[in-house]
């Protein structure tokens, strides 16, 4: 009789002969709106720890039947934008449709230019 395993951590994925993963194209389509929210978030000032709640927020809202998590959308952005890629996959949307190409990662700086100027530990002087 074969012992049953009580195997932790992600389950391995479908490959093909080659050892190429398999995947479904709705999983290509959930990337794509994960990409998209996410790149919006940052540009609208957000910071990366934001924008992925915000994805995780956007994403069960447009879709409470699929339930998306912070880990999840953190490996999908690392797959499709990882921070040492000169390339990664850019998405555009035009109402329901979403276009995505291949070009320069999104370069967003870390700190929005508001809170450039606040230095940690210091207090802020009440205005006039």
């Amino acid at each position: 009789m074969k012992k049953k395993s009580n195997r932790r951590g992600r389950p391995k994925s479908d490959r093909d002969k080659d050892g190429q993963i398999i995947r479904d194209g709705s999983e290509l389509v959930r990337a794509l709106i994960v990409l998209e929210d996410f790149n919006k978030a940052r540009r609208d000032g957000k910071t990366v720890r934001e924008a992925r709640q915000f994805v995780v927020a956007e994403h069960n809202r447009k879709f409470p039947g699929a339930c998306m998590s912070a880990s999840l959308a953190a490996r999908i952005l690392a797959e499709f934008q990882p921070e040492d890629a000169n390339e990664a996959l850019l998405t555009s949307q035009h109402g329901d449709e979403i276009a995505f190409r291949f070009g320069p990662r999104p370069r967003i700086p870390r700190k929005p230019s508001g809170l450039s100027k606040i230095r940690f530990g210091e207090k802020s002087k009440p205005s006039a």
